[in-house]
């Protein structure tokens, strides 16, 4: 069996079970603002194609320097090396096909295919697998700038002509990739339609039935991904199998690392006995990926990291400075003379080249609980017997069949919107920490890089005392806060068994 495949709520590949732990590429075929670091009318592709059109004579040499350097042959080798299994390539309808608001009409681009050509030759050599994933599709499945949505409208769902597009466009992929067992499954639709469209809910699995049976008139092999509506939340719109190589696709953003928040989803998997994927998550800070991250790989649950690159920060995996004064070509009102304008693009272009972007392996670390690492006392394991609450309480905050007691740093009931940290908030210690009593016990993952000798392990906590054991065995604990372990297994089980009423707020392993 060269394909991979869904079976029994598991992916397989050649008779063995396997998760996919991969990196979304955004920012390549579809700019985002936010990755650019505009937070305004500069937003999606179209928006900076005229942008990039002000200042260029010819805007094509730009984009196709761009494409070059945004994502590079380095970059497949570094997403290899740091872990990860696969991509999700985030497709744009504007490089596959010429944009028709009249007709049904399809006339493709090669430059599109060229690029994917490009990336299943250079995952190749790194034996990494692809998702296809429609990110925009002929008048836009979600209506705003993530599909370059050219009248923030979800067209896809009122005009038929655009459906007649977007099931031409997925046969046509269809065609040409039936045979690469690389790329293993087409995600339909990403992110289709928003909750205030609520009265087009009900086209989208007739439209998703319609995509399954087009691609399947020219390709058996592939897995087909169907995602929920509204930002990929929402599987009320999913009912059905509507294929036997299925996989069910949900996406989770700045809310709770409670199993609770996933149930929706783990019970679809069951009632249709398909698997599940956590196809883009991210856009937070390392504490949040520590915990949401091993929740669905202790469940099972494949995912995808967003994004591989952004603009500087600290929470993708690769970053790159803008250039000085770059932000005054936000200015919609007042543009800059062109030889100015062009310049700064021209800085741009070379900032976003791999030599000049920086890897953040700290996010790599957390999402894999990867020594060094820190987690939150409340992001313990999902595992069976992975915590015990002596005296669980009656209204849990989160991870909601535990009873955990959950408090901020000035131990008031936590009541944050799970959002990436502001610097503030980080100054005032409001995270989500464990109120913990003797008689509870708390357990954490850790994998430990090859040829480690030596670890060290910081239990940050208020007034706590405290037994811990490695492996089930006991640890001598220096100034009541310190361990010091040599690992001879790559993953390890830490358990923190409280001795009295007080704070485990995190825990940092060290090299």
């Amino acid at each position: 069996m060269r394909f991979m495949q869904a079976k029994n709520k598991k992916l397989m590949i050649q008779n063995k079970e396997i998760l996919l732990e991969g990196v979304g590429l955004g920012g390549w075929f579809l700019p985002e603002g936010y990755m650019w670091g505009s937070h305004s009318y500069f937003d999606r592709p179209r928006r900076f194609e005229e942008l990039v059109s002000r200042y260029y004579d010819n805007p094509e040499l730009f984009w196709r320097q761009y494409y070059q350097n945004w994502i590079s042959d380095q970059d497949f080798i570094d997403i290899k090396e740091l872990g990860f299994n696969s991509i999700r390539l985030p497709l744009h309808f504007r490089l596959l096909m010429e944009e028709n608001e009249d007709t049904s009409e399809v006339v493709f681009k090669e430059q599109g295919f060229k690029l994917i050509d490009y990336t299943i030759q250079q995952c190749r050599k790194m034996n990494l697998y692809i998702i296809l994933d429609l990110h925009s599709a002929p008048g836009g499945q979600t209506g705003q700038n993530i599909d370059d949505s050219k009248y923030d409208k979800p067209e896809l769902f009122t005009k038929e002509i655009y459906q007649k597009q977007t099931v031409k466009l997925w046969e046509e992929l269809a065609k040409r990739y039936n045979d690469e067992s690389l790329i293993v499954m087409y995600d339909l639709l990403n992110e289709p339609l928003p909750n205030w469209n609520k009265d087009l809910f009900s086209k989208l699995e007739p439209f998703h039935e319609r995509l399954v049976n087009a691609i399947r008139k020219y390709d058996q092999n592939h897995m087909i991904s169907i995602e929920g509506a509204h930002w990929a939340t929402d599987f009320s719109t999913i009912t059905r199998p509507l294929d036997d190589n299925v996989v069910l696709h949900f996406h989770k953003y700045w809310s709770p690392y409670g199993v609770e928040t996933i149930q929706p989803y783990l019970d679809k998997r069951d009632a249709l006995n398909l698997p599940l994927i956590m196809g883009e998550g991210g856009e937070n800070d390392l504490y949040w990926y520590s915990a949401a991250f091993k929740m669905y790989t202790q469940h099972n649950i494949s995912w995808n990291f967003w994004a591989y690159k952004k603009v500087k920060n600290h929470n993708s995996i690769k970053s790159f400075d803008l250039p000085e004064g770059f932000k005054k070509l936000y200015d919609k009102e007042h543009p800059l003379p062109q030889n100015e304008g062009k310049a700064l693009l021209d800085t741009f272009l070379e900032n976003i080249k791999y030599a000049n972007t920086k890897t953040n392996t700290d996010v790599r670390n957390h999402l894999f609980n990867r020594v060094p690492f820190s987690i939150l006392g409340s992001g313990y394991d999902y595992l069976a017997d992975s915590v015990h609450v002596e005296k669980p309480v009656s209204n849990p905050v989160f991870r909601d069949d535990d009873g955990i007691k959950v408090v901020d740093g000035n131990n008031k009931r936590f009541s944050h919107n799970w959002h990436a940290k502001k610097k503030a908030d980080k100054k005032n210690g409001f995270y989500p920490y464990l109120n913990v009593s003797k008689g509870d016990y708390y357990r954490y993952t850790f994998n430990t890089p090859i040829k480690t000798n030596r670890i060290v392990i910081e239990i940050k906590h208020e007034a706590l005392i405290f037994d811990a054991f490695i492996n089930g065995e006991s640890m001598k604990i220096n100034d009541n806060k310190y361990i010091t372990f040599s690992p001879s297994n790559a993953k390890n089980i830490l358990s923190i068994h409280p001795k009295n009423t007080g704070l485990l707020k995190a825990i940092e392993f060290k090299l």
